[in-house]
């Protein structure tokens, strides 16, 4: 991985969070975390409304992966990134955005055993990606959760999608 879990789980501990703070980790999980001006998600989609059909749990966290298009009309090819990005709840709590994690880790609510859990799994989710996207470049994951408010982490391709599927 990139980061360790545990000194990402130390970034998010010691993170500076306002109360209205909208934070993303756009540039990957591995980079600094970002302030972000946000007003709206582009969909109002909840958990249900998903398209992605392998659910499973990591530590507490339920999280669901293998998505269709946002429409739910079409597949995405394997190798094509936006297939496996994922989706993250815990337990009832629905977790809009990296802001509410960030706040839950602060608040003890997410331990860091449970944190580095969620994080092992993107690790090995990035590295499937990598694998199918039949390119020697580097896959990143990421987070900038601006299109629907769940918590969610996406891969992509150093150089701006090349490994997506035509």
């Amino acid at each position: 991985m990139h980061t360790r879990p545990a000194s990402l789980y130390t970034k998010f501990m010691n993170y500076p969070l306002k109360k209205e703070s909208f934070v993303n980790m756009e540039n990957g999980i591995d980079r600094s975390i970002l302030e972000d001006k946000f007003t709206s998600y582009k969909s109002s989609d909840t958990w249900k409304d998903l398209h992605c059909t392998n659910v499973k749990n990591v530590g507490p966290f339920l999280v669901i992966t293998d998505c269709r298009t946002p429409d739910g009309t079409s597949e995405y090819a394997a190798s094509d990134p936006s297939k496996h990005k994922i989706f993250v709840k815990l337990g009832r709590r629905r977790l809009n955005n990296l802001a509410d994690y960030i706040r839950l880790v602060q608040l003890g609510v997410i331990r860091q055993k449970d944190h580095n859990s969620l994080f092992r799994f993107i690790e090995r989710q990035r590295r499937k990606v990598q694998e199918k996207s039949g390119t020697s470049e580097k896959v990143t994951a990421f987070n900038h959760n601006m299109e629907v408010g769940v918590l969610h982490f996406k891969f992509r391709c150093e150089s701006d999608y090349k490994c997506r599927a035509p």
